[in-house]
């Protein structure tokens, strides 16, 4: 051991000659406000050990081998899952108290984690796939709300953080959720808003979650995959009022529009941050000095780099059918789902789910049994079952591919959404009919 110990030399004591007590006092004291403030006498009690041990051995000059000898004799004391717990603490303390940065001792970082048995760093503890599945499959929808949509998130979130999130975390504006993330390590504070009605078709009030967005400092993005097209239509733009007060934007012209697939867009009101966020500027591709305008160099700008030029589908469609080609094909897909509502609400067979606000339209076919009752609801389990199985005939007779799935609780129910601006109202009629005839047969 004496060959690790190293004392100090006369030039190191000068350096202690004529510091007053008072400095002494005060560089300790910011020494203290860079430790974790919850853990911080935990940190105090490791760093004294150590300086305990320094002054019974006399040592002064604080070389890797004095850490090294230092940490093979805590071996001894502690468990070996606990000796990097240690090691991380003494490397904070000694970088604020000595100014001394032990990260770059190889042999002593070698020694840690060849016998840090069975350590599993704080850090680690993200949210895995089997997780999020655990929370977005299992947790009914009326609890853990915050868990399961920041699990979404997860990226921001460390598993310890969700943890200490509380409802008080929680701020209602409306239907709005703002969740703000505690404090962490980092100590930093995060916030994200929740809104969602993708099923139902409904549009968001823009104006009013951009307001919050401003105040809370929080980034916006619309997700307007199927509604965006919309922008075509003079008779209904006025549902996305407010969008150009997103930072970001998605919409996915093969969907409303009718552009072959794939084809979608992201817009971002800042034009350099898409450049900020994935360029690597490899030379051996985006050379610097070539003949012509860099900026057309898009591959820099995206996450993938190389990628097919989807857009042309919609540019060339666009100059084919011009602005007011989309604005008619948006508006008759419009009044026809304006007249499938009407037929829902005038036919007893069938009851809506909720108003339609764009082209979806949900609706129950409701067997014969639930026709005169006040509340449909309280035959859940039975309804559930009737849009599967009526849904399963029509596919096997190839006659109408419609959708259903259930929300927030609500038995399975029908969704009609079209792209197809070539439908009827004949058509509609026929849909209408084809489901009361199967559901007649099979439910009595």
């Amino acid at each position: 051991m004496s060959n690790i110990i190293e004392k100090i030399d006369d030039r190191d004591e000068k350096e202690f000659v004529g510091t007053s007590s008072e400095f002494s006092e005060i560089a300790n004291t910011a020494s203290l406000n860079l430790l974790p403030t919850k853990s911080r006498k935990q940190y105090e009690i490791t760093y004294n050990r150590f300086r305990e041990w320094c002054f019974d051995k006399k040592v002064v000059n604080f070389t890797e081998n004095v850490r090294l000898a230092y940490f093979y004799k805590r071996l001894h004391d502690i468990k070996p899952s606990s000796l990097w717990s240690e090691y991380s603490i003494m490397k904070a303390c000694l970088s604020s108290k000595d100014n001394i940065n032990i990260k770059n001792y190889k042999t002593l970082m070698a020694f840690i984690k060849q016998n840090s048995v069975g350590f599993r760093a704080k850090k680690s503890k993200v949210f895995n796939r089997e997780h999020i599945y655990k929370f977005l499959k299992e947790a009914p929808d009326s609890q853990y709300l915050m868990k399961k949509v920041a699990a979404i998130f997860g990226i921001t979130c460390r598993r310890d953080e969700l943890q200490k999130l509380s409802v008080d975390d929680i701020e209602e504006v409306g239907s709005i959720l703002i969740v703000k993330v505690p404090r962490s390590e980092t100590d930093n504070e995060r916030s994200f808003v929740i809104r969602g009605t993708t099923v139902r078709g409904a549009f968001d009030p823009i104006n009013e979650i951009a307001d919050i967005c401003k105040k809370h400092n929080i980034w916006l993005h619309i997700d307007a995959a199927w509604g965006g097209g919309l922008i075509f239509s003079q008779k209904h733009r006025a549902k996305l009022n407010g969008i150009e007060r997103a930072n970001s934007l998605v919409v996915n012209p093969h969907k409303l529009l009718a552009v072959p697939q794939q084809c979608s867009l992201l817009l971002v009101q800042n034009t350099e941050i898409l450049y900020n966020c994935f360029s690597r500027g490899a030379e051996y591709l985006f050379q610097k000095d070539k003949h012509y305008d860099r900026s057309y160099d898009l591959g820099d700008k995206y996450l993938q780099c190389g990628r097919k030029c989807d857009v042309f589908k919609f540019w060339f469609m666009w100059k084919a059918k011009g602005s007011s080609g989309f604005a008619n094909h948006i508006d008759t897909l419009m009044d026809l789902a304006e007249y499938f509502e009407e037929q829902v609400n005038t036919r007893p067979e069938f009851q809506l789910v909720s108003k339609r606000q764009y082209m979806n339209v949900c609706f129950w076919y409701l067997p014969r049994y639930l026709r005169a009752k006040t509340n449909i609801l309280e035959n859940s389990s039975q309804l559930h079952k009737v849009a599967p199985q009526i849904r399963a005939l029509m596919i096997q007779y190839g006659s109408v591919m419609l959708g259903y799935q259930p929300l927030k609780g609500l038995p399975n129910f029908f969704r009609f959404v079209s792209q197809n601006s070539a439908l009827t109202k004949k058509d509609v009629d026929f849909i209408l009919d084809h489901i009361k005839e199967i559901g007649d047969a099979i439910f009595k």
